[in-house]
Parts: structure tokens; C-alpha cells; sequence
């Protein structure tokens, strides 16, 4: 039974399932697991449908949040319902690389793609797609390409405008269009001319518009007055002249057009922090308090005096703006990313996200006042992601789910859920741990071993009891692996000085070591053990002036100086997972396009298999079924038995 990859370092939380069943045919896709990553969400403009975008399609939330419909697509990158509900705009930008606009009945059941547009790798990919505010056209701005304006209702493209820009807005009277590069052009929405421009300070990046259009925000570096190298600037839309800067700041509107929030500070680790309110008109400052973390996003409550912002911190934050009071109010497991989206029908939906991770919270009904603290409002209702840690199959039909998620202050928790391979059910749930380290677990998930950053020591925990049972004296480790027998641990250490890295077997028993490895001016990124506990194999990862050379090794426990080579010299891939099938006659190497299966005994290739964007594998204990842990954080089940019996 295999093993936790600890040193893979992800922001992971719990699996959403959803399950596709394929025609079961041998080397072929059988399950699919999970609803993937969240990439992108959109609330209907009337608040009653919620979609998310994953890497496996659209999914459709009813205003009860449960879920209404799914459109399945091959990915949604970005998601933009148009002013009447009635068509959302889908950019997918891993996969078949497109832009479709799809038409979407009121209760979400009735599909159908109206329109598609495709690229290749060499022409304007959307970085941006913004709905024209009467849902007539849609512009697309695109990195190091002209934005493009299309019709809605048939995709035909009116016209490659003569601006460059990744960022656009349409003005909320739709007179306008403002696209930004290294200098914000101003559109003429009618006659799709360049009608004005700020090149002042390198303004670019994200642009917006405040709600009545007077004024329009952007990145800038306002070389008079920043030391850094940006910050947002805030300019008259009629003059297009400067209104206000600000160091390393952020803006978010005021639904009324009359204030603005504004956020920053001076670095990720900084204390000196703030977060100003500002009269639009005068652009001068309300009011001022400071906050001991940096924030990553703020949004005002719809038609309110109340705004949340989420701080790296990993807390939510609500300040209201008629007591001027700052309050620290739930604290959540996240790393620093984010976004925050209030619900149209201003019921304080709000929404937390990241690169891997997706939370949404709910302000239930009954709730009196949206001034009681957030703590006693808001649960969690969904979860999207994640990239699996590790699969540790329990018998040939299910399989442990093991993931890990860490933030920048040094929390860790781990998630070890069961699931059935073919229906896709969550079975059971192991006691989640919060801790400072990163575990790798023994055959029956009993045990963890840990090595927490501020100790010189293995440790060994209870799972249940959630304590230490023993420890090894250690030092500089950073990956561990439980032996599948439970009666070894291999460890791999760094030593800087020395440039050089260590497999150390450790006896679990007595805590002696059995033998060590050290190997100079080389990287051990990948390891695992055979299934009879007496061989391992690790990746070497070498640097050298034409790139990273990488090897495959095969140890003896006894004599690791006894080794066996792959190398992988020819392969441009990045090397993912390595797994031993479980009869004990093969290698599986993971790389991040293709699975190489390899001979144990010469280790030479046998086959493989072409899956893209693999981040860990594993074998089902009759060598037949393969689970593979995705980056998009779905888990795909493969009959593999034909091509593991040759």
C-alpha cells in the first residue's frame, strides 16, 4: 500500500463528488471523481442562480444553493452571465481553447451553445471577456493582442479593435470601453474608435468603473510619489485626468457610486497595513485604521455601509462604515488569494477563493442583522478542489483520498476521506489533523509520521488520539515515506553547506538507522518503496547548463550503493509520481503528460499511457485499476489491465 508524498506542499479541502461513468474498455478512462478546481463563479444577475466554473464544465446552484445542473464542457476558465440571465460566456483556456456563449433556460435543465469561437496557441487568448451592459456584444481583451468585440447573438466578430489590452470594462451606460496595457485607451462604444488615452505613470493592469461612470480606476505607477512599482490610480472619466493615488493599494466601489474602499500596505509580511474609506468626490480620506496583515480583497455589501474584506491572515474582516469599526471575525484555512463576491439580491452571500480552493458562505435567512458578528452568520455550504497528496487503496474497489493543505503561517491540516472507485461515494472520513507538519501515514492509517519544522525529531502520532507515541533524532528532513511493511521510514534530508542531499531507512522499532544515501549537487524530488519494502526509487533532479537532467534510481535497502538507473534525458516532461505496481514487476513513472510503465527487474519500457496534467498516481492491489489525482482536482479511474499485463 503506498504512501503520502509529504514534501508536495498544496492548499487542498474536501472533495465535492460528482462521478462520470465511460464505456469500461482496457487502458481506458472508467470513473471520474470530484467536480474539479474552482477556476471562476458568476451570479445570475437576478440572484438566483449561482455558476462555478471548473476544469470539468459549469455548475449551476439553485438561490437555495444546491445544485440545479451541470454543463459539461471540457473546461471553464472564465464565466460571465449577460444582463438578462438568459446566455453566460465561457472561456476555456487549457483545453480546446474557446470562447462560447451558451443559452440558459431559468431553471439551468435547458443547454444550448449558441455560438463558439476557437484559437491556437499563436493568436488572442481572452484574458478578460466582458458582456456589453445591453447583452448586444462582448469584448474580449487578450495579453499582447487587440481586444476584439463580437456579436452575441451569432459570434461574429465585429471588429479587432486598435487597442492591446488583457483588461476591459465597458462603462455602465455602455458609451464606453476602457482597455488596458501599459496605458488605459479609451473606446468609443459606437464607433469603435480610440477616443482618448491615459498614458500617465504606466497605468494599466485591471481597470473599473464606479457605478454611476465618473470616475475609473486602474493600476499605476506614479513615479512622483511611489518608491514601489505600483499602485492604483483613480482618474475624472470626462478628463481622464488624475483624481488620487496611492501606494500599493486596491480599490473597491461603493454600490452608490459615493464612496470608495481603499486597501494595501507596505509588503505580504508587512504590519503596517490600512484600510481607508474615501468620499469619491473629493477623493480625501473618511476615515483610516490599520490591520496587523496585509488584505487581498474587499467588497462592499450592496447598498449598504458594510465591507468585508479577506485578510492573508486567513480571517474574514467587516468594517462598517457609519461606526468606523474594524472587526476581526471568522478565521478560515487559506493561503494568500482570494476573492470576495456579495450575492445581487444583497443577502450576504459571499465567496473565498483561490488557485486550488473554492469555499462559499452563506447568511442564513433567519439571521437578524448583518452587523452580528460573521462568525454566528456565515457556514460553509460548498467545496471545490482538490489535487489529491496521495490515493492509498483499501481493497479493489475503494480507495483513501489523502490531502494536505498548508498557508503561509505554517498550519497544516490533513484530510484522509474513503471513496468508492466506481460510484464515486464518499464511504468514510478519518479524524482531520491540524498541525505544524506534514504527515506521511503508515499501512492502516493508524499512525502519521511528522517532522515539525521547529523540532530536530521524527515524530510518530496516534490518529485517533492525536498524540505523540515516540520520535527519532533528525535533522534538515523535508520528505518522509512509511515503509509499506510499517516496520521502516525513509527520510531525505538537505545539508546546504554541503549541497548535498540524504536517504536515511530508519527501523521504526528501535529507531536505529539501517542504511543512508548521500547524494551532491543533486535534488531528490520524488521517492517510493516497493511493495515488499525492500526496494525504493527515487528522482534525481540535476542542474547543468542546458537545463535540469533527471535520473530514476532503484535502491536495495540493504546496499543502497548497489542502484539501478533510468534515465530521462529524452522526455521533456516534468517528472510527477512514481509507483510500484503491486505484484512488485513493474514501475510506474508519472510524468506530467504521460504514465511510463518500466520492467522492474531492467527497468526497461513496456508502455505508456497519454494523460495530461497527472500530479500523483495509484495502483488499485490486483494491478488493474489506476487512479490518477489530476492537477484540475478530479480523480480519474483507468483500467489499466491490458497494458499491465504485457
Amino acid at each position: 500500500m503506498k504512501k503520502v508524498k509529504a514534501h508536495l506542499i498544496l492548499v487542498i479541502i474536501l472533495v465535492v463528488l460528482t462521478t462520470q461513468v465511460v464505456h469500461a474498455e482496457p487502458n481506458r478512462e472508467i470513473a471520474r471523481i470530484g467536480r474539479g478546481i474552482a477556476t471562476g463563479l458568476a451570479w445570475r444577475p437576478d440572484g438566483k442562480v449561482l455558476a462555478i466554473g471548473t476544469a470539468t464544465g459549469v455548475w449551476f446552484y439553485d438561490e437555495n444553493l444546491t445544485s440545479s445542473g451541470h454543463l459539461d464542457i471540457d473546461g471553464a476558465s472564465q464565466i460571465a452571465w449577460d444582463s438578462s440571465g438568459g446566455k453566460i460566456a465561457i472561456v476555456n483556456a487549457d483545453a480546446n481553447k474557446t470562447l462560447q456563449v451558451w443559452q440558459i433556460s431559468k431553471d439551468t435543465t435547458d443547454q444550448k451553445r449558441i455560438w463558439s469561437q476557437s484559437w491556437t496557441d499563436n493568436e488572442w487568448s481572452p484574458v478578460q471577456i466582458t458582456w456589453e451592459p445591453n447583452s448586444q456584444r462582448l469584448v474580449s481583451g487578450a495579453e499582447n493582442d487587440f481586444a476584439r468585440i463580437w456579436d452575441a447573438d451569432n459570434g461574429k466578430l465585429i471588429t479587432k479593435l486598435s487597442a492591446k489590452g488583457s483588461y476591459v470594462a465597458w462603462s455602465p451606460d455602455g458609451s464606453k470601453i476602457a482597455i488596458s496595457d501599459n496605458e488605459v485607451k479609451i473606446i468609443d462604444a459606437r464607433t469603435l474608435k480610440i477616443a482618448d488615452a491615459i498614458n500617465q505613470f504606466s497605468a494599466g493592469g485591471k481597470v473599473s468603473w464606479n457605478t454611476d461612470g465618473s470616475l475609473l480606476a486602474s493600476s499605476c505607477n506614479d513615479t512622483g510619489k511611489f518608491t514601489d512599482f505600483w499602485g492604483e490610480c483613480i482618474w475624472d472619466a470626462k478628463t481622464y485626468k488624475l483624481v488620487y493615488s496611492q501606494e500599493l493599494g486596491r480599490i473597491a466601489w461603493s454600490s452608490n457610486a459615493s464612496k470608495f474602499a481603499l486597501f494595501g500596505g507596505s509588503g505580504f509580511e508587512s504590519n503596517e497595513t490600512w484600510f481607508e474609506i474615501h468620499n469619491s468626490l473629493t477623493a480625501e480620506a473618511t476615515d483610516k485604521t490599520g490591520y496587523s496583515a496585509f488584505f487581498i480583497d474587499v467588497e462592499w455589501q450592496p447598498n449598504k455601509d458594510i465591507v468585508v474584506a479577506l485578510a492573508g491572515d486567513g480571517t474574514l474582516v467587516r468594517y462598517d462604515a457609519s461606526t468606523k469599526k474594524l472587526t476581526n471575525t471568522l478565521t478560515l484555512f487559506t493561503n494568500a488569494a482570494g476573492k470576495l463576491v456579495w450575492s445581487p439580491d444583497t443577502k450576504a452571500i459571499v465567496s473565498i477563493q483561490n488557485q486550488t480552493q473554492q469555499l462559499i458562505w452563506e447568511l442564513p435567512k433567519s439571521a437578524k442583522s448583518v452587523a452580528e458578528p460573521l462568525k454566528t452568520l456565515y457556514r460553509q455550504i460548498g467545496t471545490y478542489g482538490p489535487r489529491q497528496t496521495d490515493i492509498v487503496w483499501q481493497n479493489n474497489v475503494a480507495f483513501w483520498s489523502i490531502t494536505q493543505a498548508g498557508d503561509y503561517q505554517g498550519r497544516v491540516a490533513n484530510y484522509v476521506d474513503l471513496y468508492d472507485a466506481k460510484t464515486g461515494e464518499h464511504i468514510d472520513a478519518l479524524t482531520h489533523i491540524e498541525t505544524n507538519c506534514w504527515f506521511d501515514f503508515n499501512s492502516d492509517l493508524s499512525e502519521a509520521a511528522c517532522t515539525p519544522p521547529d523540532k530536530k525529531e521524527l515524530q510518530i502520532w496516534g490518529i485517533k488520539t492525536q498524540t505523540v507515541t515516540s520520535g527519532i533524532p533528525v535533522e534538515n528532513v523535508r520528505q518522509i515515506y512509511w515503509s509499506p511493511d510499517d516496520s521502516m521510514i525513509a527520510t531525505v534530508s538537505s545539508n546546504d553547506d554541503e549541497m548535498s542531499e540524504t536517504i536515511e531507512i530508519w527501523e521504526v522499532k528501535t529507531s536505529k538507522r539501517i542504511s543512508d544515501y548521500t547524494t551532491y549537487g543533486t535534488a531528490i524530488t520524488n521517492f517510493s518503496w516497493s511493495p515488499n519494502s525492500q526496494e525504493f526509487a527515487a528522482e534525481f533532479a540535476t542542474a547543468g547548463m542546458n537545463g535540469e537532467f533527471n535520473t530514476i534510481h532503484v535502491f536495495q535497502v540493504a546496499d543502497p550503493a548497489q542502484n539501478q538507473v533510468i534515465n530521462l534525458s529524452d522526455e521533456s516532461d516534468d517528472l510527477t509520481a512514481l509507483k510500484w505496481s503491486y505484484d512488485n514487476q513493474k514501475l510506474l513513472v508519472a510524468m506530467y503528460k504521460t504514465i511510463n510503465i518500466y520492467k522492474a527487474n531492467d527497468l526497461s519500457k513496456v508502455g505508456s499511457l497519454k494523460i495530461l496534467s497527472t500530479k500523483t498516481i495509484s495502483l488499485s492491489p490486483d494491478d488493474k485499476l489506476l487512479a490518477l489525482g489530476m492537477d484540475d482536482g478530479t480523480i480519474r479511474i483507468w483500467d489499466v489491465s491490458d497494458l499491465m499485463n504485457q
